[in-house]
Order: C-alpha cells, then sequence, then structure tokens
C-alpha cells in the first residue's frame, strides 16, 4: 500500500510534502534557474494533494555524477575557474541559468582563513562579517592555523560553511527585491512584512502539527466554516448552528458566538471573548497573543496546561515503567580517573570574557598517582566565541606536553563538541578548523593521544584556573610543587588513593 493510499492528517501531509515533494528537486535547483512553468507544475502537483486526496505523482532522480557537468565545464570554462568563467552570446539557456545562479553564490561566499596564501586581502572577501565598521575586532579574533591549514572558500550561512538550498533561497530572494538578479527589482509592503512575522510565530509554537495547522488554516480564512463553504458554492445554510446568528465566521465561531464566549469564561483563563478586537482571525490570534505576552501569565497558562496533561495522563495506563534511580547529585558526581600505567593526564578547558573578548586557557598534568607534573595558564588577546576558546586550550595543551617530553597522555575536556570534531565524528566548525588541523598535526608527533571528553563537574579544577587567567590575564608556568592555591582547587576532584 503506497503513501497516496493512506489516510492522512494536514500535518501528516505538510511532513510528506517537505520529505519528499520539496526535497527531490533541491539539486536541480542548486545547479539549475528552473523554468517558471516547471515550477507552477510543481507547484500544482503539491497543491493538488495537499487540498485533495489524489495518488502522488513520481518525481525525478537527480545524479550528482554527471556527464553534462563535464560538457559544461570542457565547453564554457575550461582552464578559467567556474567563478570567473563568462557567458557569451551562443552561450545555451542551461549555461545561463547556472551564470545566474552564480550571482547568489558570490554573494556570501567567502574565505576561511587557514595560512592566508592564496587570498588577496584587499580583492577577496573573507571577513566573517563584510558589512560592518569592526573590522578591526574581527580580524583581530579571527583563528589561524600555526601547522599550514590550506585556506578554503566556504559558504557564509552555514557553522560547517556548506552550501544549502534553503539559506540560498532565501538570499535570492532579497537580491530579487534588490534587483542583483532579475530583470528589475521589487518592493515589498509593509503588510506583506508584518504578516512574515505573524506566520513565523504560529509555526514556532510548542503544540502538537495539528494544532498549529489548524491556526494558519484560520488566520488564512480557509477553515470549513459555512461562510466559507457557501463563497466554495457549497450549499449550506450561512447561521450559526450553535447560537443562531446569521454568519458563521472563524471569528464568529471562536470569539462572538455565546456559546464560545461561555467556554472562555469558564476557563482558567477567564477571557471574555467579546473583547478581543480584530475584524479577522488573524487579527484577533495577534492580539491574544499581545494580551499573554507578559511572563507572569504565560507561566500561570503553562502551569494550568502541565496540570491539565498530567490530570489526563492518570487517567491512561502506561505502557511500560521503567525504575528510576532518585535524582541525587551527591551520587552523580564523579571524581579525577587515574590514567594506565606509562601515561600521563592531561585536563584543559578554556573561558572567554565575553565583554572583553578575551580567553583564559589552563591545563594540568598529572601521573597516574593524582601529583601534579606541570601546570599553567594563560590569556590570549581577541576571541570570537567560547568554543574557540576551548579548542585553542587543546592546541595550547599538546604543544606544551610535546615541549616537555610527555609523548604518551590522554587528553580530557568538557567540550563535548570540540571533542567530536577532533575525532572526525562530526561536521567540524569553520572558524576553528584551523585549530582542529594543528591540533591533528600534533597529534601524531605524541606515541599515544587519547581524547575523552568528561562532565564540566569532572574538570572543575581547569574550568576555574582559565576563569581565573580570562580575568586577570598574565602568563604563568608550575611545576609539581606550585602555589597553595592551586593545590587546593586541584583537590576538588582529585582523591589519592594512598593504598
Amino acid at each position: 500500500m503506497g503513501w497516496s493510499e493512506q489516510f492522512l492528517s494536514q500535518a501528516g501531509k505538510e511532513i510528506l510534502i517537505k520529505a519528499v515533494a520539496m526535497a527531490m528537486p533541491n539539486y536541480a535547483m542548486s545547479c539549475f534557474k528552473l523554468l517558471v512553468s516547471l515550477c507552477k507544475e510543481i507547484e500544482k502537483d503539491i497543491a493538488r494533494y495537499w487540498w485533495h486526496n489524489n495518488k502522488a505523482q513520481k518525481g525525478i532522480h537527480w545524479h550528482p555524477e554527471s556527464l553534462l557537468a563535464q560538457v559544461l565545464h570542457d565547453k564554457y570554462h575550461y582552464g578559467v575557474k567556474y567563478l570567473e568563467a563568462g557567458c557569451g552570446k551562443g552561450s545555451s539557456w542551461g549555461w545561463k541559468g547556472i551564470i545566474q545562479g552564480r550571482k547568489v553564490l558570490e554573494a556570501r561566499l567567502r574565505w576561511r582563513i587557514g595560512n592566508g596564501e592564496p587570498v588577496r586581502i584587499k580583492e577577496d572577501g573573507w571577513l566573517p562579517k563584510p558589512y560592518t565598521f569592526k573590522e578591526a575586532q574581527l580580524i583581530l579574533a579571527t583563528v589561524t592555523s600555526r601547522w599550514g591549514c590550506p585556506d578554503r572558500q566556504i559558504w557564509h550561512f552555514t557553522k560547517h560553511g556548506g552550501y544549502t538550498v534553503k539559506s540560498s533561497y532565501d538570499l535570492a530572494i532579497k537580491l530579487r527585491r534588490n534587483g542583483v538578479i532579475g530583470r528589475k527589482g521589487e518592493g515589498e509592503c509593509s503588510n506583506q512584512s508584518g504578516q512574515s512575522g505573524s506566520w513565523k510565530r504560529i509555526w514556532a509554537l510548542q503544540v502538537p502539527s495539528k494544532i498549529r495547522m489548524f491556526i494558519w488554516l484560520c488566520c488564512r480564512n480557509v477553515a470549513a466554516v459555512r461562510e466559507n463553504l457557501r463563497r466554495r458554492h457549497v450549499d449550506v445554510e450561512a447561521d450559526c448552528p450553535l447560537c443562531g446568528n446569521s454568519g458563521e465566521t472563524e471569528v464568529h465561531l471562536f470569539f462572538r458566538c455565546e456559546i464560545a464566549r461561555l467556554f472562555w469564561f469558564a476557563s482558567p483563563l477567564q477571557l471574555d471573548a467579546h473583547g478581543v478586537k480584530g475584524e479577522d482571525f488573524l487579527s484577533c490570534w495577534e492580539w491574544l497573543l499581545q494580551k499573554f505576552a507578559q511572563v507572569d501569565q504565560m507561566d500561570e497558562i503553562l502551569q494550568m496546561v502541565n496540570e491539565y496533561r498530567e490530570a489526563l495522563l492518570k487517567t491512561k495506563m502506561p505502557i511500560s515503567e521503567l525504575p528510576r534511580p532518585p535524582d541525587n547529585p551527591k551520587a552523580l558526581r564523579r571524581i579525577w580517573q587515574k590514567p594506565p600505567s606509562g601515561v600521563v593526564k592531561a585536563n584543559c578547558d578554556g573561558a572567554w570574557e565575553a565583554q572583553r573578548k578575551g580567553k583564559g586557557l589552563a591545563g594540568f598534568i598529572r601521573a597516574e598517582g593524582g601529583e601534579l607534573l606541570r601546570a599553567g595558564g594563560q590569556k590570549i588577546g581577541w576571541c570570537g566565541t567560547t568554543l574557540a576558546a576551548e579548542a585553542e586550550a587543546i592546541r595550547e595543551l599538546l604543544g606544551f606536553c610535546l615541549h616537555n617530553g610527555f609523548l604518551s597522555l590522554e587528553v580530557e575536556f568538557d567540550s563535548q563538541e570540540a571533542i567530536r570534531m577532533i575525532k572526525g565524528d562530526c561536521k567540524s566548525v569553520v572558524e576553528i578548523e584551523g585549530i582542529l588541523f594543528d591540533i591533528q598535526v600534533l597529534a601524531r608527533h605524541f606515541q599515544r593521544a587519547v581524547f575523552r571528553y568528561i562532565p564540566r563537574i569532572c574538570n572543575t579544577a581547569a574550568h576555574e584556573v582559565a576563569a581565573y587567567f580570562s580575568r586577570v590575564g598574565g602568563s604563568h608556568v608550575w611545576n609539581h610543587s606550585g602555589p597553595a592555591w592551586l593545590h587546593s582547587i586541584l583537590a576538588l576532584d582529585v582523591i589519592v588513593d594512598l593504598n
């Protein structure tokens, strides 16, 4: 039985359309400028399935490795980079569409700085935020590689630097309105801009999808009330079946009807529905959002919803109920774990001061018995984010260990995101790619280098010292006879087994 033969709600159809019908032409749209007539045909098929229950039509599968890409390369930009290729009079329609789409790519394509060799400082775009008056701060906060990480071009709108059709589409709409692409610029009325925010607030509601969908239908005036049915030439009476008044619209059904007024007043909100202002459902909905936008009132509403949910769950028999241990913070606390024989344990952390954009780094090297071998910390200039400070702490720690001859070590860190990037378990963030490259180069110089994530509670000493250096500044290195306050901090997460 296919999807078209299943009975799906509007929310289910929404998921199916987004996952299938709207996803299939994405690759073609990222390469070519599709015909307007083709886009309209796709929209008609989606609308036909959305509003009716017809069988879904099969789409086209686009394969990324095609002969077409090689033909276009050899014919139009052989020996020339794609961004520098031109478009002559005899160019095909397909190549002209690609050149038209290239304008969107050029608008937000920039260089990620590694070693800085191929980048032209004045001609190429390389600042994270091109349109700003704080270029000096951005340049100082740019993370560079010390071991020759190559530069690469990235897409500005994603953390990993990869191109996405969604971000490109939003940019293309703005460029079309400004006249950068297309025949002429298109304006945007203030009413359309205001309604865009209304739709975003509706889809951001933390409620089931079918409720969001129903609110959207009412705001678009396409709910199956009697006035809308008569407008669609359906032979029904226009009077409200509840109160008998003429004209059953969305506003009347939910706010003007006497039955609806009693319902609102009897609810925990105790709202007088006749006081709701608005000529249509959308304006009434916006009025309600403004009325209950205060924090204290929202807390009361959420508490009422939670109480109703708990009361509803008590009336149902749970399918399974697994035993859960009591929440005891002391029982969850873990201490420093000693490394294997012949291996040292290194803990580090980075702290970022948001006001001064400074980063404090700290690291500790301890033997298997827990005794301190080396420790250090410093404050390093400008820093963009906390993640950059944390990755910088690992790079500094590896260089420090390599310089002092600790070639077999386990590195523990409380940033799970940074550890996953180092291990290659997830895509790297653009701003720290240079640091991650250096970490991989340094790790190859060790006999043993293991990176492990630990919770913050197990890395308290490194975090406290890093925060200290981010505030005070300076640079310090200690051996096993460090200051008394340092040993007091280390005692927070180390317990030595005297036996």
